[in-house]
């Protein structure tokens, strides 16, 4: 139930503002929890985008396609 909740705080982030690194942070790491290692990709494209020295998305996005 944690999760959940942390997941409807983390999109209602982002519906206020695009740009929120770690309520898309939070989604990635929701999304690789639940097997959905598309959806956390795309989540952690975002912030690498806008910010490529983010070093703990990258090695999130790391992980995520070891």
């Amino acid at each position: 139930m944690r999760l959940a909740g942390a997941e409807r705080e983390a999109r209602r982030a982002l519906s206020l503002t695009a740009n929120v690194r770690d309520a898309r942070y939070v989604l990635a790491l929701i999304a690789l929890d639940r097997g959905r290692t598309p959806e956390a990709l795309a989540q952690l494209d975002t912030p690498i985008s806008h910010h490529p020295e983010d070093d703990e998305a990258r090695a999130l996005r790391e992980r995520a396609t070891a």
